[in-house]
């Protein structure tokens, strides 16, 4: 079965941490969730948790398998993050992607830049004929090495 990745310069997925919600019509189902690895089309589902690190080069997302034909909008919202240099802010990003019923289907995100690296809520929503039939919370946190950095040291 084709599976198609796609990997998001920022980051984001649900409403309430530690739950999925799906319509009883589900048009999508989830097959799975957490941290993968991702590359040529394809992705591998590493551990399966709502709590992310915010680290360069972490994908995370969700996997669905669609019930039917459909065209699924999706957008993700996470914390207000600015681009270096341009200054540009980012508190969202959407797009549309056809499905074809009984195909899985990947929604992942990928930080690619230390500024996408940005801690809270990263909502994953997914929309079918304007009705919402998937939301979805990742809680993304620093790194052991960031909160360890940010401690003042012992002999200070």
């Amino acid at each position: 079965m084709k599976m198609r990745c796609w990997v998001a310069l920022f980051a984001l997925l649900s409403m309430s941490v530690g739950a999925v919600d799906e319509a009883p019509d589900a048009v999508v189902d989830v097959l799975d969730f957490g941290v993968y690895t991702a590359s040529s089309g394809t992705s591998v589902l590493l551990t399966r948790t709502q709590r992310i690190e915010a680290a360069v080069g972490t994908t995370f997302g969700i996997r669905v398998r669609a019930s039917r034909d459909a065209e699924i909008a999706f957008r993700w919202q996470f914390p207000e993050m600015q681009q270096p240099g341009t200054g540009r802010v980012f508190t969202e990003m959407t797009g549309t992607r056809r499905v074809v019923g009984g195909e899985v289907e990947s929604f992942l995100a990928r930080f690619n830049q230390a500024w996408e690296t940005v801690p809270g809520a990263w909502t994953l929503q997914l929309f079918v004929d304007d009705g919402l039939v998937l939301e979805h919370v990742f809680q993304v946190e620093k790194g052991p090495g960031d909160r360890q950095a940010a401690q003042p040291p012992i002999n200070a």
